[in-house]
């Protein structure tokens, strides 16, 4: 798939199989996220990969309860770092840029995920 196609065809999926997903095909998405860009290439994120079926289930209900979340056989949360952000552009890189460099790793994972034949959201 090019990546035309890939940001053309790509949706918001909110319901899921219930079956797992192979490990390589979630490193594969990882890696993808580690390659978007950020400012300053801080890469100020982490990413958390939750399977057990409990934490989806809280995760879904901190959300907003947003239940269909809990469904998904995997969930990986971005998080990023703004005090590392901080360090080099002052406030508006904690409230600006860091939520622009999570948005970006989140949204490159979002392509992966559709690349690699997943839905995600």
């Amino acid at each position: 798939m090019d990546v035309t196609e890939a940001i053309l065809t790509r949706r918001s999926i909110r319901k899921y199989l219930d079956v797992p997903i192979e490990r390589d095909k979630i490193g594969t998405i990882m890696e993808s996220g580690k390659a978007a860009p950020s400012a300053g290439n801080i890469q100020n994120w982490k990413f958390l990969l939750i399977e057990e079926e409990d934490k989806r289930k809280k995760i879904a209900e901190a959300c907003l309860q947003q239940w269909w979340i809990a469904k998904a056989p995997s969930i990986i949360i971005v998080v990023t770092e703004p005090d590392k952000v901080r360090q080099f552009y002052g406030v508006r890189g904690e409230r600006l840029y860091s939520v622009q460099n999570g948005a970006a790793t989140a949204m490159a994972m979002l392509l992966e995920a559709h690349n690699q034949g997943l839905g995600a959201c």
